[in-house]
């Protein structure tokens, strides 16, 4: 646990108000990063979160009366929220980052964070003789275990409408030559990514990370080169290339590959998704043979991100 459990009802009180506060504020924050990168669906959710933590803040305080107005008594947090609720960079690369984001990958931190407010109540509620003490750490271990399921079932309703997307977007593909035409989209849009990742990484002076990007983005042309040639022996006329930049693109090492590795799991998905509906043996074998190049280059993408977590952390 964080710190040493408080020993009085006060000490509860003020800490309770401390760790609703600080989970409000994370929340605002974060709602306020993904608004500003264009996820105005997880911004709604966790402003949404924010304005349900002011509210249990607001509960603890008409508890605390006259103390909730001592300034002096406010302490900080005894348990420290992990992100996403923390919008520090530190804190942010290590959730994923505004790029790597989904309302499902977000509600399975904001769960695991509120697992842990509930296992630290639930502690105290175990470890104290004082009955009032007690009963109060259980009132609020119980707030937060409603917390947790909730949550839970956001993160299954989020989990289940991602699937959805794919698999929606799997099932309109019918015929090899639906799925050459689709991948010659996704895997040129990917080649894009990386060559615009690698000049960003360059400039910023991560030639190792540049170096990856440059690596990807030549192995991407190849690919396409394969795909092309194939498309065209199926009579698949390739779709227009895109003349705009691919989006807002990171500066930071870290986040520059999560957005990469989301853009391989994405197309991963998508290929693993059209292969179990075997419409037939060619479609089928088509999308085996994108998924493993999607898998190749997640896995190197990784790979790079635990060197370079590795290279960060202190000995």
């Amino acid at each position: 646990m964080d710190a040493a459990l408080p020993k009085t009802l006060a000490e509860l009180m003020a800490a309770a108000r401390a760790m609703e506060r600080e989970a409000a504020v994370r929340y605002e924050a974060l709602a306020e990063a993904m608004a500003r990168h264009g996820n105005r669906e997880l911004a709604a959710l966790f402003a949404d979160l924010g304005a349900e933590e002011r509210e249990h803040e607001a509960r603890i305080e008409a508890r605390m009366g006259r103390r909730a107005r001592d300034d002096d008594a406010r302490p900080p947090a005894p348990l420290r929220w992990r992100p996403p609720e923390a919008t520090d960079r530190e804190a942010e690369e290590e959730a994923g980052g505004v790029w790597l984001m989904t309302p499902h990958r977000a509600l399975c931190l904001a769960v695991e964070n509120e697992e842990r407010a509930f296992a630290f109540f639930s502690r105290i509620a175990a470890g104290i003789e004082d009955r009032p003490l007690r009963q109060m750490a259980e009132a609020l271990a119980r707030e937060e275990l409603e917390h947790v399921v909730r949550l839970r079932l956001e993160r299954r309703r989020a989990w289940r409408a991602e699937s959805r997307s794919v698999e929606a977007e799997a099932d309109a593909v019918r015929s090899r030559t639906a799925l050459l035409r689709r991948a010659l989209a996704i895997e040129r849009e990917a080649a894009r990514l990386y060559d615009a990742l690698g000049q960003t990484a360059a400039h910023a002076g991560e030639p190792t990370v540049a170096a990856l990007f440059r690596e990807l983005a030549e192995e991407q042309r190849s690919c396409l080169a394969g795909l092309g040639r194939r498309a065209e022996t199926a009579g698949v006329r390739a779709p227009p290339a895109a003349k705009a930049p691919p989006g807002s693109i990171p500066t930071a090492p870290r986040d520059a590959l999560h957005l990469a590795l989301a853009d391989a799991e994405r197309g991963m998905r998508f290929y693993e998704a059209v292969a179990e509906r075997g419409v037939d043996q060619d479609t089928m074998e088509e999308a085996q043979r994108l998924a493993l190049h999607a898998l190749d280059r997640l896995k190197r993408i990784r790979d790079r991100m635990g060197s370079a977590g590795a290279a960060s952390r202190p000995a």
